[in-house]
């Protein structure tokens, strides 16, 4: 076949597109080798230990000794105090950090109920898949952040 001076054969043709299935499959063993890859990852998210819990944090959680009602109040303590938000792979490590990992063992969706619950309640903010603690109230019922800006 010629067309305007170009010229392409049979063979050509089959050649570029047993090349072209050749690329589709090693695309695809690629991509599934990235997806194992990023699975591996984020359990190892998961389970690695970060230090930058503040010790008030990691008292209260002694004091309560891992009773169910602590772990929300250890849990929004912390995160108020870091001032971080985190999604609910982030909580489940932060958690796990501040001595609750055995209850995560027992119940491993637990953490969902518990991001569920207190976002529910107002204790959590969601922001987009992030999850912050909400401001704490003044007795007059208004957040702390507007009772210490002041009068004009």
């Amino acid at each position: 076949m010629a067309m305007n001076g170009v010229l392409l054969t049979v063979a050509e043709v089959e050649r570029w597109r047993k090349e072209k299935e050749q690329l589709e499959i090693e695309i695809r063993e690629r991509q599934e080798q990235l997806t194992l890859l990023k699975r591996k990852l984020d359990a190892a998210d998961i389970f690695s230990v970060k230090s930058d819990i503040p010790e008030e944090t990691t008292a209260i959680a002694e004091e309560t000794n891992g009773t169910e009602d602590s772990v929300p109040v250890v849990l929004s303590a912390n995160l108020r105090e870091t001032g971080q938000s985190l999604n609910v792979r982030q909580i489940r490590a932060r958690l796990i950090e501040l001595g609750f990992g055995d209850k995560i063992k027992r119940r491993p969706n637990y953490v969902y109920g518990l991001v569920f619950r207190m976002t529910k309640s107002g204790k959590l903010l969601k922001r987009g898949a992030k999850y912050r603690a909400a401001p704490i109230s003044s007795p007059q019922g208004e957040p702390e952040a507007v009772a210490a800006s002041g009068s004009h």
